[in-house]
């Protein structure tokens, strides 16, 4: 799931610990991946197009920052 915003941000306040919002948890579920901040998204199409997200690898690390990038079909 890719959003323009921080999940967290998005329901209005931030919860005392990072992770603590009921929405970010019901998005960790086995299978979701959540990627947050995402630019220029009322430019993709509805569908029709792919999404590459490229992390940076953080040992042990549960999340990081990536580049996202999408290809359009022509």
């Amino acid at each position: 799931m890719g959003v323009d915003c921080s999940v967290e941000r998005a329901v209005g306040a931030v919860p005392p610990h990072h992770g603590d919002s009921p929405l970010t948890a019901s998005c960790y579920q086995p299978g979701v991946m959540l990627i947050e901040n995402l630019a220029n998204l009322d430019q993709l199409p509805t569908s029709g197009f792919e999404l590459l997200a490229l992390p940076v690898k953080i040992f042990e690390g549960d999340g990081a920052p990536c580049r996202a990038v999408a290809f359009v079909d022509a």
